[in-house]
């Protein structure tokens, strides 16, 4: 395209739409991932999946262990609480 040559509309989104592929294209190439390639786009895909449910199973975890933190927690202040009003009725256990 020269410069006095019209930017008309269909060649500027056409430019646009090769500059994009080629753009998208580089960056999966430094993921490791060959476009051209299904098998590749397919493994990288699968692997994007994998790691999604990994990271889901770990944000269960670590709500679960919240809750086994608190749960313990209010175990131990129940104790002292009950074991302190015992000894303050007098009752031995």
């Amino acid at each position: 395209m020269s410069t006095d040559e019209p930017c008309r509309p269909e060649r500027v989104k056409t430019l646009a739409d090769i500059a994009a592929h080629e753009a998208v294209k580089n960056v999966f190439t430094l993921f490791g991932v060959d476009v051209e390639d299904q098998t590749s786009v397919n493994c990288f895909r699968s692997d994007l999946v994998y790691a999604r449910k990994m990271r889901r199973a770990s944000e269960k975890v670590g709500i679960a262990m919240i809750w086994a933190i608190v749960g313990g927690a209010v175990v131990v202040v129940g104790t002292i609480f009950v074991t302190g009003f015992k000894r303050w009725l007098g009752i031995d256990s």
